[in-house]
């Protein structure tokens, strides 16, 4: 699962200021790690940046 903060996000104040202009929170379980960073890739691919 992963949590974008915006900027007007009550949540804001549990990081540190240097997260507050654009942070992504990823929550895992217990999914294999090469599948975690194939998937992100992917979807990173997907969205128009180069990995």
């Amino acid at each position: 699962m992963i949590v974008f903060l915006g900027e007007d996000d009550e949540r804001q104040y549990l990081y540190p200021p240097e997260f507050h202009r654009g942070f992504f929170r990823l929550a895992v379980g217990l999914e294999d790690t090469d599948d975690l960073i194939r998937d992100i890739d992917h979807a990173l691919v997907e969205a128009g940046f180069e990995v």
